[in-house]
This record gives structure tokens, sequence and C-alpha cells, in this order.
């Protein structure tokens, strides 16, 4: 099989669809299970979160297993993880070194800011201690591309997509509520 792959920010092609992993929480067996099918299914990006519970802690597992049995999708494996915004500069070095070791990898392909949903947390990315813990993850090639995640007004995301510091963004988007459908189409020009 040969998948199609798109673009993702400056990073990695992904596949069409993402296996993101905050429901899956009940095993290593069950994570493994769902890994594998899915890269069956040909999907390579997986998405997680330290705020997920076991989740990275079972994702790295499954990993482990699923290359010893030669279980992994054309080009590899794209992870994109997730911070909190706010955190301390000291702390988010922990974090993102806990990730890696978590996840059994040296480097994360796409880290986003989880929930950049106030301001505040967009001054901390682009002008706080969440620019300066961007650029040292970035200086030590523990990350590839940054990006978002949001549930903020319009203003917020545009603000963050013009910003210029992110090279993608998660948004949700619905058939029903479109008003943020003109924010997606500024995020894939930008």
């Amino acid at each position: 099989m040969n998948p199609t792959r798109n673009p993702f920010g400056i990073g990695p092609k992904v596949s069409l669809f993402t296996l993101g992993t905050m429901r899956a929480i009940k095993s290593v067996e069950q994570m493994s299970l769902i890994v594998e099918e899915a890269c069956f299914a040909g999907i390579n990006h997986i998405e997680t979160a330290p705020a997920y519970g076991p989740a990275e802690v079972f994702l790295g597992e499954a990993l482990k297993k699923l290359q010893a049995k030669g279980v992994q999708p054309q080009g590899n494996w794209v992870i994109t993880s997730k911070i909190l915004p706010g955190i301390q500069f000291s702390k988010g070095k922990r974090q993102i070194k806990g990730i890696l070791s978590r996840l059994g990898i040296s480097k994360i392909d796409n880290l986003a800011i989880h929930g950049l949903n106030l301001s505040d947390h967009l001054a901390w990315a682009l002008d706080g201690e969440g620019n300066e813990l961007l650029e040292w993850a970035k200086a030590e090639n523990l990350i590839g591309q940054v990006g978002f995640s949001s549930h903020g007004s319009s203003e917020l995301i545009k603000a963050a997509i013009d910003s210029g510091r992110f090279t993608f963004c998660s948004l949700h988007l619905h058939l029903l509520d479109q008003e943020r459908i003109p924010l997606a189409k500024r995020a894939l020009d930008a």
C-alpha cells in the first residue's frame, strides 16, 4: 500500500487521518492493538500529550513492541505531543524531556501548545518563558516544529496564526458552526 501523505506545517508529511491517544488509556496491550491497526490503515501520525494520563507511557511501550515486530508505517511515525501554556521554563524543560523519555524517542516531530486559549497564553509563547522554552528545545534539537491547539476567540487564533511563531495549528471545526473556517483557510495560507 502506498498511502497518501499531506503537508503538515513544515514537518514530515502525514496521513489524512491522525490517531489521537486521549482515550486509549486502558493498557499497553490496548494501545499496541490500536496503533498496529492504525498502521495497517495507512495512518502514520499519532497525537498524544502528558495531559492524557498514561497515554504517552502506553504509546512508548506500544511503539517498542511494534518496532520489534517490524510494524511501522512507510516513512516512520510522525509524533505530535503537547505542553500546557503558562508553565515555567524549568518545569517545561522537565516536561519536554519527560515526553521524550516516555515515548522512547529523541525528538518530537511536532510540539503543540495545548490550549492556547487566552491572550496570556499567547504572550507566554511569543515573549515570555514559553518563547524561551521553545527556543531552548529547538536549539537542543528536541523538537521539530511548533504549533498550537485552541478553543480561544477567533481574534486570539488569528493573532497566533499571524504571529509567525507557529507552523501548524489544530482547530476544532464544525459544519454547523462555520465561524472558524476562515481561520483554517488563513492558517493554510500562512
